[in-house]
């Protein structure tokens, strides 16, 4: 039992450090293809930044936009999404198999993204 634990804190430990070194040493990508938008880039540090706040929104937005494989784990948790039967997802509706659901999903992506950052919801007219 106690191996196992052992085991377990050095996988966590491997995968935390792992991510934290990809963030910092993986080129910034400029461009997101899947949600066809300009993804944050590293803000400037500035102490009237830092006392405003605006230093940490923008850093976690840069950190969120570049996270290792982003791309492969939005696919991964729409097709966990879809297998556990979910017909929408942020309000996005899902065809039936092979009616190029992932099309319509990247196609209506922006529109979303859109909503969010407005302040709206799917649900309004």
């Amino acid at each position: 039992m106690k191996k196992l634990q052992i085991i377990m804190v050095a996988v966590f430990c491997i995968m935390l450090f792992s991510g934290s070194l990809a963030i910092t040493v993986l080129p910034d990508q400029k461009y997101s293809d899947l949600e066809n938008r300009q993804l944050q880039q590293k803000p400037k540090f500035t102490k009237k930044n830092f006392t405003k706040g605006t230093f940490q929104t923008e850093y976690e937005n840069y950190l969120n936009d570049q996270f290792p494989l982003r791309d492969r784990w939005v696919d991964a948790a729409v097709a966990l999404q879809t297998k556990l039967g979910k017909k929408d997802i942020n309000g996005v509706y899902i065809g039936k198999k092979g009616c190029g659901s992932h099309v319509i999903l990247v196609c209506l992506l922006p529109i979303i993204i859109a909503k969010e950052e407005h302040g709206s919801n799917a649900n309004d007219g």
